[in-house]
């Protein structure tokens, strides 16, 4: 049985946005006959980014193609390892456990092969096998998991890593003026990647069924012309329309496995570009979201050529994986025209079975869980004993845990809650009480204990509806049916709708849109002078105004959606008006979606109107969506982007580096997303179906379980320094946004509105500073979401 588990990926610290690259073509080709044509092409791409191994200046010199090369090899030597330790770590496995490296590139020439430097300085022994592939192009993503799969069934127990090194930037010509070129001068992007396939254990894809096709006399499709210069890109204007000799490939493979491809549970798939996943959507039957991977590859990396498999299969994991036996496809298309392609079901291995209780004497060793879970090898033991619940009989039963009752207090500035502090240290999964409710809840806070409970479906969210559990507000946030309270497979249609509304092309609007936004009140904060609130100013009206637009709200409404949205979330404005709200809300886009059925508009509403019409959700099931990304986005990115801004204007180090640094703002805001307690207390309890044992400590069947996603954060077994704020923390996978079927389906726009109000905000205000003393700011009370009620600032 060969797994393909969690990969891990790295990319430059440089980066070009689409604004750039449209902003250069127009000056560095003004004169270019086709000049329009081929912006209109790089604007279609819906490429919001790219990250390259140089700056930009160097990039668009040619030093000639030996120096090129030699820049290829060291910059793989600098950032292969540290991919390859971390593929290696979340597999639970060493270098000497490695029989085969596969390595894949296509933008640099190297004999002997990268893999002969990673046996001889990494620790693989001097029998692994090597297989470098170099003419495969995007394909290789996809061949090389296929070679893997090959070998591991030769070779039973076999474990293969596969690298993938991607420089694409070093094959930027700035002779080449075809459009063609022109097009993959906006379209690709630097990455390395890595990912072992085991041949035993593990959580993740195993490989069932593999095949490749050519499609006949397309060899010069995509090519490379190989000059003195280097290498030459082509693309022939053929290439988007290849998708209709491809799809039915991959019906086929998938008829021989007795499979249909059309109603696969996830899809994991290297396409150049938005047109040729729309195509495929279109030939193989399946909704736009079913790449949602591969297009959030696109958006925010560009194409990475053969790590973008790798890299799209990371984002299934983020996402928490798809339930045990789903079925799935991994497709790679490039060269000659090639298709690489593979089958298999998701996979997690059964979690184990309670350990026996350890005597007075002995400290109890901290449990191991299902390895999808667990970032680093889950057998290094606690420093301090976690707690069991009591055995029957014996001598050596143990007491019944402290049960502590949890009133969270209203914390200043970016303080941490001491009682999870505590508990992250000392009882990691310990009872609580929170103030509203009945009975206790566990709450687990240890990273790998936090991931295993939101990932295991003997945890349910439907479980929890007609309960009265222990919980900080005096009402529940979302409405009854709504997706919080869903598991899959209902909690998966659901999501999948949502997940439509977040195309690349969707995102390339809205980040448009979220500039013009920004821009337009950071003229009106000019035009006014300081000092202002900045909460009144920025902060509020910018998220609110984007999760309207994406919704379909009109501006003269906005106002009512942000009273709504305050009574809901608040936990100080009582259980009655918290409910009318929502009533009234509920009832909003209840006719926004009935209005929307009778005149589609391309929002979310209309989504969901679509969704309705066709039976895939229900009007309640809408609506309760409806509700609660309205909330959330209003909510989450107002009060996380003033935590953001607040963070950076008390620590002058950070703020100078960010400014001195642009480039640096995306790793920024993901540590600052890490670093920030978001939230009071926990979110949406689960309850467990049956007894499970997490962290060593046994979940009795019937009891709700929390997980604190910001404990997690801090979890010193994951994160270096957790409690220092690391503008160079690379290896960040945090859990921000939640982890598992939870997964918040706005992760991407969030992090777009974060990082677009923090650059332009110190873009236009350079001097901008706090207007008070930082222990002056006022701050929400009684608030189920953290933040400043107000921030006053100068410039």
């Amino acid at each position: 049985m060969a797994v393909l588990c969690r990969p891990a990926v790295a990319v430059p610290e440089h980066v070009i946005t689409s604004e750039q690259t449209l902003d250069l073509v127009r000056s560095v080709h003004a004169d270019h006959p086709q000049l329009a044509l081929a912006l209109r092409l790089i604007e279609n791409t819906g490429v919001a980014k790219r990250h390259i191994v140089q700056p930009l200046e160097e990039t668009l010199r040619h030093p000639g193609f030996e120096v090129r090369n030699k820049l290829y090899e060291a910059e793989a030597k600098a950032r292969v390892p540290r991919v390859v330790r971390q593929a290696l770590e979340t597999a639970e496995l060493s270098p000497r456990d490695i029989d085969l490296i596969v390595y894949v590139s296509c933008t640099g020439f190297m004999m002997p092969s990268l893999t002969a430097w990673l046996i001889n300085s990494m620790g693989f022994r001097p029998e692994t096998r090597q297989v470098p592939i170099a003419q495969l192009g995007c394909a290789a993503g996809g061949s090389a998991i296929n070679r893997a799969h090959d070998f591991c069934t030769a070779y039973p127990g076999a474990n293969v890593l596969i690298v993938a090194c991607e420089f694409c930037s070093l094959s930027y010509q700035p002779t080449d003026l075809g459009v063609g070129t022109l097009l993959s001068n906006g379209l690709f992007g630097d990455a390395v990647a890595a990912a072992v396939v085991r041949g035993s254990g593990g959580t993740g894809i195993r490989l069932e069924r593999n095949g490749s096709h050519l499609v006949p006399d397309t060899e010069d499709w995509i090519a490379y012309a190989v000059r003195e210069t280097g290498f030459h890109f082509l693309l022939d204007k053929r290439v988007p329309g290849t998708m209709e000799a491809l799809a039915p490939v991959l019906g086929r493979l998938a008829d021989q496995h007795g499979w249909n491809a059309s109603t696969l549970d996830f899809y994991i798939v290297h396409a150049g570009g938005p047109r040729i996943l729309d195509d495929l959507c279109k030939y193989l039957g399946v909704p736009p979201e079913a790449f949602r991977f591969s297009r959030a590859t696109l958006t925010e990396y560009g194409n990475i050529a053969s790590a973008v498999v790798l890299d799209a299969l990371g984002r299934l994991f983020d996402e928490g994986g798809v339930e045990h036996q789903a079925k799935g496809l991994i497709a790679g298309f490039g060269p000659g025209i090639t298709a690489e392609v593979a089958l298999g079901h998701w996979t997690v291995p059964a979690v184990p079975k309670k350990t026996a209780v350890p005597e007075k004497t002995a400290a109890p060793k901290k449990a191991s869980v299902p390895m999808e879970a667990v970032p680093k090898a889950a057998a290094v033991p606690d420093a301090a004993a976690c707690p069991r619940t009591p055995q029957t009989g014996g001598e050596n039963a143990m007491a019944e845990p402290q049960i502590h009752f949890w009133a969270p207090p209203d914390l200043p500035g970016l303080a941490f809650d001491p009682l999870l502090a505590r508990l992250l240290h000392e009882e990691p999964v310990a009872r609580v009480k929170l103030p509203n409710g009945e009975g206790h809840a566990w709450l687990a806070t240890r990273y790998d204990d936090v991931r295993f409970v939101s990932v295991d479906p003997r945890f349910s969210r439907q479980a929890v509806m007609g309960r009265q559990v222990t919980r900080l507000a005096p009402h529940f946030i979302p409405m009854d049916g709504a997706v919080g309270f869903a598991d899959p497979p209902d909690h998966t249609r659901m999501r999948r709708v949502v997940a439509s509304a977040f195309t690349a092309r969707s995102m390339r609007r809205l980040h448009e849109h979220a500039q013009r936004v920004v821009d337009r009140l950071l003229d009106r904060m000019e035009s006014r002078g300081g000092p202002l609130d900045l909460m009144a100013h920025l902060n509020r009206p910018f998220p609110l105004a984007m999760v309207c637009a994406l919704m379909g709200v009109p501006d003269e409404d906005q106002s009512r959606m942000a009273h709504w949205s305050d009574t809901i979330i608040s936990a100080a404005r009582g259980r009655e008006a918290s409910e009318q709200a929502k009533a009234e809300m509920a009832a909003y886009f209840r006719d926004l979606i009935e209005r929307r059925r009778a005149e589609p508009e391309e929002d979310l509403a209309g989504v969901l109107a679509a969704a309705l019409e066709n039976g895939v959700l229900d009007q309640d099931e809408a609506v309760g969506l409806a509700v609660l990304i309205q909330i959330g986005g209003a909510h989450a990115v107002r009060n996380n982007s003033a935590n953001m801004v607040y963070a950076l204007l008390t620590r002058p180090g950070h703020l100078a580096r960010l400014r001195a640094e642009p480039e640096l703002v995306p790793q920024a805001v993901e540590e600052l997303l890490r670093y920030i307690p978001h939230r009071n207390a926990v979110g949406l309890s689960r309850i467990a179906l049956e007894d499970v044992e997490v962290g060593g400590v046994l979940i009795p069947a019937g009891d709700p379980v929390y997980v604190s996603y910001l404990t997690a954060n801090r979890d010193p077994e994951v994160f270096a320094d957790p409690e220092q704020l690391d503008f160079d923390r690379t290896h960040n996978p945090h859990v921000a946004f939640g982890h598992g079927p939870h997964y918040c389906p706005g992760a991407t726009l969030a992090r777009m509105e974060s990082e677009i109000l923090l650059r332009s905000l110190w873009d236009r205000f350079p001097d901008l500073a706090l207007a008070v003393p930082d222990e002056e700011v006022v701050w929400e009370r009684g608030a189920l979401i953290r933040g400043p009620k107000e921030l006053p600032v100068k410039w």
